[in-house]
């Protein structure tokens, strides 16, 4: 159980469990455009991005070559707008409940992770938890909150009010607000329907990489949820430079008790992600040897075992 300050710092690979494309496969997926169907160009046209424009985008990152679409859109800031709406039509679909819960046939990370949380759902903000993600969707809040009113008869109120006295930080904003965890007015349900107006909530809570800064707010709260905790856990992260540094690594994680996912990833990627970590616990490397995140954290004795 988690007893001590954890942080769970949560990249890409861990919500393809949950169905959701990879970076590489979202490139494909917005190159294709065959998810762009007559209800999302109806949508996006709302929002002001003709199938003429979407088309442009398209063949443009198609030429780019790039594997990311953030890396795409660095590079070409008259894009952005219409980027965000497309990544926000593109991702919304894969909000699904059943998508979240009971996913297969092995338990997911998340549910591994909720064993590691104490019984009593009161004492769920006093265990040290806190989850600093890279990931636009809010499958973590999804599962969270459906655990507690589900398994614990927590009310809607309850639930809400625990979760919001977790630390849970999207580093890159989110695809709008989950409800009860955010300003009302950029709240957006769970929920997979495309529409003009879910397409706008969600590309107004995107950030572009190269639009963050260094000092914004989440930025800033992740550095120091790090700096303060007695355990970090990476989990399906890249452990790309521009992240790393943002997050203050290897400074915020010097005398860390420190686990991480490495799953899919070469020798040569590993020896570099280490490198990233000098000055922190010379034995430290992202494990490759596990076959899944749910394996990973059963095997590697972390989050409190």
């Amino acid at each position: 159980m988690i007893t001590k300050p954890t942080v769970l710092v949560v990249g890409a690979g861990a919500s393809i469990d949950f169905g959701f494309p990879s970076g590489l496969q979202l490139v494909q997926r917005l190159i294709d455009r065959g998810h762009i169907d007559g209800a999302t160009t109806d949508a996006l046209r709302e929002n002001d991005f003709t199938p003429e424009a979407v088309g442009a985008f398209s063949d443009a990152l198609d030429g780019s070559q790039k594997l990311s679409v953030d890396v795409f859109l660095a590079n070409r800031p008259d894009l952005v707008p219409i980027g965000k709406a497309l990544i926000a039509a593109s991702l919304i679909p894969y909000e699904l409940p059943h998508g979240v819960l009971r996913n297969g046939p092995r338990p997911s990370w998340l549910q591994i992770l909720l064993e590691r949380l104490p019984e009593s759902p009161s004492e769920w903000p006093k265990c040290g938890l806190s989850i600093v993600t890279f990931n636009y969707d809010r499958v973590i809040e999804y599962f969270l909150f459906t655990a507690l009113v589900n398994g614990h008869r927590q009310s809607v109120d309850e639930a809400t009010n625990i979760l919001r006295n977790i630390d849970i930080v999207h580093v890159h904003g989110a695809l709008g607000a989950f409800p009860g965890l955010g300003d009302s007015a950029d709240t957006r349900p769970f929920d997979s329907g495309v529409s003009a107006g879910s397409v706008h909530m969600a590309a107004k809570g995107i950030k572009i990489i190269h639009e963050g800064r260094d000092d914004d707010e989440g930025v800033v709260l992740a550095r120091e949820l790090i700096e303060a905790a007695y355990e970090v856990v990476f989990l399906g992260f890249g452990y790309g430079a521009v992240n790393m540094r943002r997050l203050g690594i290897p400074k915020s994680t010097k005398d860390k008790r420190l686990r991480g996912s490495a799953i899919g990833m070469t020798p040569r990627e590993i020896a570099i992600a280490t490198k990233r970590f000098a000055g922190a616990p010379l034995d430290f490397q992202p494990d490759a040897s596990a076959p899944s995140l749910t394996a990973f954290l059963r095997n590697s004795g972390a989050l409190g075992h």
